[in-house]
């Protein structure tokens, strides 16, 4: 059962992760950072093979 400090707590994380934007990392939200981030290792693991990604 679901409460609903449980769903404030959900709903500020939410908030956090996807609509503030953070100064340090570009003025971007974290989950557009996390999912650059991410892009950018496997690109680069990616380059380390010698395969070329396509978007």
């Amino acid at each position: 059962m679901t409460t609903q400090l449980e769903l404030a707590a959900l709903g500020c994380v939410r908030w956090f992760k996807a609509q503030l934007l953070l100064e340090p990392i570009g003025n971007i939200p974290p989950m557009e950072a996390e999912a650059k981030y991410f892009s950018d290792q496997a690109g680069a693991q990616a380059r380390g093979q010698g395969i070329t990604l396509t978007k």
